[in-house]
C-alpha cells in the first residue's frame, strides 16, 4: 500500500516503510528537553518569516510552541513523574486523525505526542491547501533535515491518502493510541476500523462554543479598550471561519435591556469595520451561505431580528433557549438574558467553550459549579478561545499519551 508522504521527506512510500515503523527503539523519554529544544527552533522559524508568521494562526502557534510555553506544559505535568512505583514512558506510536477544519491542530496534536516520547503519524486531509500550510510542511522539513534535528524524524511522518479502509487499519492495528479529530462522523468512521484491542482512543466529538459579555462593563471602557476587545473577539471566531470546535457561534449579552441594545450597536459597528477589512474568507460563497442560513432561520421561526449591513457580518437575535449550530464565516446568534443563571438552559454535554468579557470570580465559580455534570470543558477570557493546551475537551493529553509502568522495588 503506496501513500503520499509529506514530512520528513515529500515522496511516495509503501506504508511499512514509513521511519516510525522501521526505527524500533524509543529514545526519547517523557518531558525530553531535546523535544523542548525542537519545539522552539520551529516557533523561531516561524516567526522569522516576514508573511506567514504574521498571520493570526501562525502567530498563536510558534507563541505556543516556544520554550517557556512548553516547559510550563512539563512543569504541571511534574506529578506524572513523581509518583511512587510508577514509571512514565512514552504509550507508543500514536495515529492522528488530522481535523480539516482547524488546519494548524496537527502542529499542537504531534508535539504534544512527541512530548511525553512517542512515533507519530499523522494523517493530513488533502483539502489542507492553505500556502501557509505548505509553509508548515516546510518548515518541519526543512527542521528535522538538520543535525540537530535528526533524531525527531524518525519520530514524525506525516501523510495523506484518500478514505482507504485497508491503510487505516494497517494504521490502527500498529498504533497504541489513536487521537481522532474531525468530530462525530469522523469518530464514528474509525470506531468502526479495527484496531488492536489495546490501542487506545481519545476521541474528539462535535462541539459548539459560545461568549458572554456582560455589556454594562463593556459600555464602561474606553474607544480603544472597546475595539481592542472586539479585535480579540474577531481573532475568537473568524479564524478558520468560525469552523473550530472553540470559537464562538452565539452570544449571550449579559444586562439590561438598555445596556444589552447599546453594547450591541457598539459592537457591531466596530466588529463590521473590522470584519470588512481583514476578513480573508472566500466572501462570495460564504455571503450566499449565510444569506440561505437566514432565510432557513426565519422560516423556520428562529429569528426575532438580525443586522447585516455587511456581508462579512451578521447578527441574528433568537429566543430559542437551543444553542443553534451557525453556518460560520461571521454568522452569529445573539440571545439577551438579565441573569448568568439564564444562561444554564442552553448548557449541555456537546459545550466546549465559554470566551467571556466581564465576568467577575464569582461569576466564574458559579458558571464552573453549576455546569457540573451537564457541559462545558472551558471558560476562558475573551481573546483565548483558539488556545489550545494540554488539556483539551476534558483530556490530559500528558496523561492520556504516555503508559504508566509499576516497578516495585523488593
Amino acid at each position: 500500500m503506496t501513500i503520499q508522504q509529506i514530512t520528513p521527506i515529500r515522496q511516495s512510500i509503501n506504508v511499512q516503510d514509513l521511519d516510525v515503523f522501521r526505527y524500533k527503539n524509543f529514545e526519547l523519554t517523557p518531558f525530553d528537553a531535546r523535544v523542548i529544544e525542537f519545539s522552539n527552533r520551529l516557533s523561531k522559524r516561524i516567526l522569522s518569516d516576514a508573511d506567514y508568521g504574521r498571520i493570526p494562526a501562525m502567530t498563536a502557534l510558534a507563541f505556543w510552541l516556544r520554550k517557556t510555553n512548553i516547559k510550563r506544559i512539563v512543569l504541571e505535568n511534574q506529578y506524572l513523574t513523581h509518583m511512587p512505583h510508577v514509571r512514565l514512558s512514552p504509550i507508543g506510536v500514536v495515529f492522528h486523525i488530522c481535523p480539516s477544519n482547524v488546519d494548524t491542530m496537527f502542529v499542537y496534536s504531534l508535539v504534544i505526542s512527541l512530548l511525553m516520547g512517542n512515533k507519530n503519524i499523522l494523517r493530513i486531509s488533502n483539502r489542507l491547501d492553505h500556502d501557509y500550510i505548505n509553509f508548515l510542511f516546510d518548515v518541519l522539513n526543512s527542521e528535522l533535515a538538520t543535525e540537530h534535528s535528526a533524531l525527531m524524524a524518525q519520530y514524525i511522518n506525516i501523510v495523506t491518502f484518500n478514505h482507504d479502509k485497508d491503510i487505516s487499519t494497517f494504521f490502527s492495528q500498529k498504533a497504541n493510541a489513536r487521537l481522532i479529530w474531525g468530530g462525530d462522523n469522523t469518530a464514528k468512521t474509525f470506531k468502526e476500523i479495527p484496531a488492536n484491542p489495546r490501542t487506545r482512543d481519545i476521541v474528539f466529538a462535535d462541539r459548539i462554543s459560545l461568549s458572554i459579555f456582560k455589556t454594562q462593563v463593556f459600555l464602561l471602557q474606553d474607544d480603544t479598550q472597546q475595539k481592542e476587545i472586539v479585535r480579540k473577539f474577531y481573532n475568537d471566531a473568524y479564524t478558520f471561519d468560525q469552523k473550530g470546535c472553540s470559537s464562538p457561534q452565539s452570544l449571550f449579552l449579559l444586562g439590561s435591556e438598555s445596556d444589552n441594545q447599546a453594547f450591541e450597536n457598539t459592537f457591531y459597528t466596530i466588529l463590521e469595520k473590522i470584519s470588512a477589512t481583514q476578513y480573508g474568507g472566500d466572501n462570495a460563497s460564504l455571503a450566499s451561505l449565510k444569506y440561505n442560513q437566514l432565510i432557513n432561520d426565519v422560516i423556520d421561526d428562529k429569528v426575532s431580528h438580525f443586522r447585516n449591513d455587511n456581508t462579512t457580518l451578521y447578527l441574528v437575535e433568537t429566543s430559542i433557549q437551543e444553542l443553534l449550530h451557525s453556518c460560520g464565516g461571521g454568522y452569529f446568534y445573539t440571545q439577551s438574558i438579565v441573569q448568568l443563571k439564564d444562561i444554564l438552559p442552553s448548557i449541555h454535554n456537546k459545550v466546549q467553550t465559554i470566551s467571556y468579557f466581564g465576568l467577575d470570580d464569582a461569576d466564574l465559580d458559579y458558571l464552573a459549579h453549576q455546569t457540573a455534570g451537564i457541559g462545558v470543558d472551558r471558560i476562558v477570557p475573551i481573546g483565548k478561545a483558539l488556545a489550545f493546551d494540554y488539556i483539551w475537551d476534558g483530556f490530559n493529553l500528558c496523561e492520556e499519551l504516555s503508559s504508566k509502568k509499576m516497578v516495585v522495588k523488593g
